[in-house]
């Protein structure tokens, strides 16, 4: 599984899988420029552009997003 978003969500999903007998992460993309190439929770972080490359390196057939959305509050 490439898990899309390596902050705080990411991490906390990370270490989930890695505890998990089903699924494994091979990897995290990440937006943030300062991420890329770097390893979290032991997976490198690729760039967005890298997506395909990612896919067919690792044969991923599952993505998981673990980003942050903001609030929609409405002003009812």
């Amino acid at each position: 599984m490439l898990i899309y978003g390596a902050g705080d969500f990411g991490c906390q999903l990370a270490t989930a899988l890695y505890h998990s007998s089903e699924h494994t992460a091979v990897a995290f993309v990440d937006d943030d420029e300062s991420k890329a190439g770097s390893v979290v929770k032991g997976l490198r972080v690729y760039r967005p552009a890298e997506i395909a490359l990612v896919l067919n390196k690792f044969r991923v057939q599952r993505v998981l997003l673990a980003i942050s959305m903001p609030l929609m509050l409405s002003a009812a």
